[in-house]
């Protein structure tokens, strides 16, 4: 009997690693698939930076990529066609009106609402001349990284008129802004969000997510940098020092990384400041009623690989906004249970108000 184990369990031990590999390959990591299994992923893993390379605790390192590092086990270009990442592609799609970013000049007392998805009353970032650069510039303090923050122009475009190569320049000095994960998915209270927009406000996107997550303090600004600047030749100028006690004896660092979000990461983007002198005392501000009976936001805006977050406006007996590619995208079989209706079954013919709400 225990020769018969000697000799299955290598097999096992392979069937495992081979299932492992096929689930990789076809972009279903460790944390895209749901195999039934509720307990958390203990993340203790390698960090490697956007040339692919590992960053040790005692070589110069450079910033984390989220790319290279999440992109290991997930499928990033799956999780960029999300809610919160693909709002500069070309395609799309508008779902129900929200609140677009906001291009003010003080100078003239000027607001203009930018959104690429079509909504009415917005304006395209094309139709005032705002390319992916200048709007990471206006609107990096609260963005999610990801699609315009990954838009860099090529030397060898068709156009070469449309390519300014000052921006060519910056976006090398600067880094791609790829998709911040930490931003979501860390719950270690270190986390900071402000540390990435300070990031982010002074050009150094690549740098923002190692920043925020704790793991690292960065010297240097990208923006105060001479456009032909070349670290090869003029030495860094934004050196990032990481925390050595976060390194295991094998360069491996734990992350507490969890699948459903808490509210608190939300907050950051999704809370409005009061410009108010002295404003309201926080004591006696009443918290969004859902999350005052206990629930959280990711109860609800839930999503799956594609993070595609159901946003609360499902209606499963006709076809949202007009728009089959939304219905598409929004299976409502699969999301109806979170929508606003899924719980508020109201009685259209009731006489008192709060029923016919629900």
């Amino acid at each position: 009997m225990i020769q018969v184990i000697r000799t299955l369990l290598p097999l096992v031990l392979v069937f495992g690693a081979f299932a492992l590999a096929q689930a990789a390959e076809k972009g279903k990591g460790f944390g895209d698939g749901h195999d039934g299994n509720r307990a958390s992923v203990t993340h203790l893993i390698d960090l490697f930076d956007d040339k692919g390379d590992q960053i040790k605790s005692a070589i110069q390192p450079r910033p984390i990529s989220m790319r290279y590092t999440c992109g290991k086990c997930h499928d990033y270009d799956a999780m960029a066609a999300g809610w919160h990442f693909h709002s500069g592609s070309t395609n799309v799609l508008s779902g129900r009106v929200g609140e677009p970013w906001v291009l003010t000049d003080n100078r003239i007392r000027t607001q203009i609402p930018i959104s690429n998805r079509g909504w009415k009353g917005t304006y395209k970032p094309g139709d005032v001349d705002m390319n992916a650069w200048k709007f990471l510039k206006k609107f990096s303090s609260h963005f999610p990284g990801g699609n315009y923050g990954e838009m860099a122009p090529s030397e060898d475009e068709e156009d070469e008129e449309e390519v300014d190569t000052s921006e060519l320049f910056r976006w090398e000095i600067s880094g791609k802004y790829e998709i911040n994960c930490l931003a979501c998915h860390h719950a270690d209270r270190k986390q900071n969000q402000s540390d990435a927009a300070f990031q982010a406000a002074k050009e150094n996107y690549r740098w923002a997510a190692t920043v925020a997550s704790g793991l690292a303090s960065v010297k240097g600004t990208a923006s105060e940098l001479e456009d032909f600047y070349d670290p090869e030749f003029d030495g860094h100028k934004i050196i990032t020092s990481y925390d050595k006690s976060r390194f295991d004896s094998n360069d491996k660092v734990f992350l507490d990384i969890v699948r459903k979000p808490t509210s608190n990461r939300c907050y950051f983007c999704h809370s409005t400041q009061n410009l108010q002198t002295p404003g309201e005392d926080e004591w006696v501000h009443n918290e969004d009623i859902h999350l005052a009976s206990g629930m959280s936001c990711a109860d609800c805006h839930r999503n799956g690989v594609d993070h595609m977050i159901s946003r609360g406006d499902i209606e499963p007996s006709k076809t949202p906004h007009g728009s089959a590619d939304y219905l598409k995208a929004y299976d409502p079989k699969k999301v109806t249970s979170y929508s606003c209706q899924g719980c508020h079954m109201g009685d259209p013919n009731a006489d008192d108000p709060a029923a016919r709400m629900g």
